[in-house]
């Protein structure tokens, strides 16, 4: 049996969309199932996730600000 990792923002976020929980766009929608597919099978293509990456990534965007227009010096957030 393959351990599983615990969800993060992603993935829940993923499952929230898949599920209707969160409206979003098709395109969206799809995305997010790739996302969840990926997951579970994308080891079988070769593919891996690295969560400690993927942490380190989106904790970098909380140091980058918009520069111009109406939201200059704003934090740029994720969603």
């Amino acid at each position: 049996m393959v351990e599983r990792r615990k969800p993060d923002n992603a993935e829940i976020y993923a499952q929230k969309v898949v599920s209707g929980e969160i409206l979003a766009g098709r395109l969206v929608g799809l995305c997010c199932q790739r996302h969840l597919d990926d997951l579970e099978r994308g080891g079988e293509r070769g593919l891996y996730y690295d969560q400690e990456a993927a942490d380190r990534i989106v904790s970098f965007f909380g140091f980058l600000h918009h520069s111009k227009g109406e939201w200059a010096g704003r934090v740029l957030n994720l969603e």
